[in-house]
C-alpha cells in the first residue's frame, strides 16, 4: 500500500450513481402522478412545495460542501436527507 492511499477512505462511485438515478426516476413518476391527481381534485399545495424545495436546496449546498471538502461519510447522509425531504413532500 502506498503512502498516498494509506488511511484514506475508499469511496465507491458506481453504486451511488445508480441509486441516485433510481431514486430520481421514481421521484419523477411519483411527482407526475401527484400533479395529475392534484388537478383532478383541484388541490394546490404550492406554498408547502416552495418551503420543501428551499430545504432541499440548503441540503444541496451542504452536500456540495461535503464533496468540496473530502468528507465522504457526510456525503451519503446528505444525499439521503435530500431524498427524504423530496419524497416526504411528494408523498404528503
Amino acid at each position: 500500500m502506498s503512502a498516498a492511499t494509506q488511511g484514506s477512505p475508499v469511496v465507491s462511485v458506481g453504486g451511488g450513481r445508480r441509486f441516485n438515478l433510481l431514486m430520481g426516476a421514481t421521484l419523477v413518476v411519483v411527482l407526475a402522478a401527484d400533479l395529475a391527481l392534484a388537478r383532478v381534485v383541484h388541490f394546490n399545495g404550492a406554498g408547502q412545495s416552495l418551503q420543501v424545495w428551499t430545504t432541499a436546496l440548503f441540503l444541496g449546498a451542504i452536500l456540495w460542501y461535503c464533496r468540496w471538502r473530502p468528507l465522504p461519510r457526510l456525503v451519503d447522509a446528505c444525499e439521503l436527507a435530500i431524498w427524504a425531504v423530496l419524497y416526504f413532500d411528494a408523498l404528503s
